[in-house]
């Protein structure tokens, strides 16, 4: 009887004794072996504080507390997202993910396994058409208010911009005209002062070029510094060295000079009279680089870096007329395409110059856009020939399969891509001009998202 008092007042004793060290803050500390959230301790010593590296999400592993009584969980292993397919795993990252047989994209889900739902039979869907009156090119973007797209047409004849907001339900069913005095000519979007929202940039037909800048439901009309260059050509937009937008536009034929439009304001790079142009990444670097090729010149000279400065030609092989850039094997760089008579002519960009990598058929190829149709990481093609709007699905290094779409008659003005149906995936629009000079636009919506 006495000795089970004693045992009992022993565990009494010790329990309090426990109870004291918990509650007695004054003499915590890190290494004490018992963990006191008011001195901001998560551990001490093998107390861990009931966590594990399961319990933070990772597979396997020991958790252990260093020496200042946080968690250290470098010995803890997360087999998904660790970019190895491993025992369990049909892919991990993009590991294990090989393109669609069809159109769209493989996706590696959050358990690691492949995800097939983006791959679809069909390219595009046949959407809505839009004509305007004595209009001209069009693009594809996202005005305010955000989520559906927007189709904007310029109407060089009128002096003025329309926008045609997309309807889930009626296609196109309104206009909001857009008049400054000036008679635009060729579109592009464009994010020139990187606040996120996007902006239409145009060319004039007095060789000027204009930023159309939302403002709630209204424009305003801001005008570019054109540093003497009178445009001829709007060659493209990309990422300048700061990171920030730029626009590139071919200057008249015997300038001597192209026009390089950046936040930072204009500036005019040297380049043969007559050249032909085109912007693209040619070495990989994320940056958008310029590629000139005089007339009957058999190199184009690159222009990279931050001042756009003249590198070492680039030997071709053969004159070039004019041409686009774009990524057709994979490796990062920008390949060159060159439309012809009877076929798209494609070059690899081997670093030291371009090589010749056989033809895509391809009658009178008009409007050719290069771009990631089916968002896998490889860039399409899209054009106009022979009355169809033609596709070319990057299925491997230069190498395409193809599907067509009827579109209306006429003389091709634009291919754009951007998202109309606000479901997050490219829709296509293309333009024709009339026999009696109006623009029909037809457009493709994507269904890979």
């Amino acid at each position: 009887m006495h000795r089970r008092a004693f045992l009992v007042l022993l565990a009494i004793s010790a329990g309090c004794g426990e109870r004291l060290r918990q509650v007695d803050p004054d003499n915590a500390r890190c290494g004490d072996g018992v963990v006191t959230k008011s001195k901001g301790e998560v551990c001490d010593g093998s107390d861990l504080g009931g966590q594990s590296c399961l319990s933070l999400g990772f597979d396997t592993g020991t958790l252990i507390c260093g020496s200042d009584c946080q968690l250290v969980t470098t010995q803890c292993t997360r087999r998904c997202g660790n970019g190895v397919v491993e025992s369990g795993e049909t892919c991990d990252g993009d590991a294990g993910l090989s393109p669609c047989a069809t159109f769209g994209y493989r996706a590696c889900g959050k358990t690691c396994a492949v995800e097939e739902t983006h791959c679809v039979g069909a390219w595009f869907v046949p959407g809505p058409e839009a004509t305007v009156m004595k209009g001209g090119a069009s693009v594809v973007l996202d005005l305010p208010p955000s989520g559906l797209g927007d189709l904007v047409c310029a109407v060089q004849s009128f002096a003025r911009l329309e926008v045609y907001p997309y309807d889930l339900d009626r296609g196109f069913p309104s206009s909001k005209k857009l008049s400054f005095g000036k008679a635009p000519v060729a579109l592009a979007p464009i994010d020139l002062d990187g606040d996120g929202q996007a902006e239409v940039l145009a060319l004039a037909d007095d060789g000027s070029l204009d930023r159309y800048v939302p403002s709630g439901t209204a424009f305003s009309l801001a005008p570019l510094a054109d540093a003497g260059c009178v445009g001829q050509r709007l060659v493209g937009t990309g990422v300048g060295f700061d990171g920030g937008a730029m626009a590139v536009a071919g200057c008249g034929n015997d300038a001597g000079v192209f026009l390089v439009e950046r936040r930072s304001g204009p500036s005019v790079i040297p380049v043969a009279p007559g050249s032909q142009l085109a912007v693209g990444d040619l070495d990989g670097d994320g940056v958008t680089d310029v590629l000139a090729v005089a007339p009957g010149a058999i190199e184009a000279i690159p222009y990279r870096g931050p001042q756009l400065a003249a590198g070492a030609a680039l030997p071709t092989g053969q004159p070039l007329g004019a041409f686009a850039l774009g990524d057709l094997d994979g490796d990062g760089d920008a390949d060159l395409l060159v439309p012809g008579a009877a076929a798209i002519a494609l070059y690899e960009n081997t670093g030291q110059g371009f090589a010749a990598k056989g033809e895509l058929p391809a009658t009178q190829a008009a409007q050719l856009l290069v771009r990631d149709l089916d968002l896998d990481g490889r860039v399409d093609l899209a054009f106009v020939a022979k009355g169809q709007l033609e596709l070319r699905r990057q299925s491997g290094p230069f190498t395409f399969t193809s599907v067509s779409f009827p579109v209306p008659a006429g003389t091709p003005l634009s291919v754009s891509a951007g998202d109309l149906d606000g479901d997050g995936d490219l829709d296509l629009a293309v333009t024709v001009q009339s026999a009696t000079g109006d623009a029909n636009t037809a457009t493709f919506l994507g269904k890979v998202r």
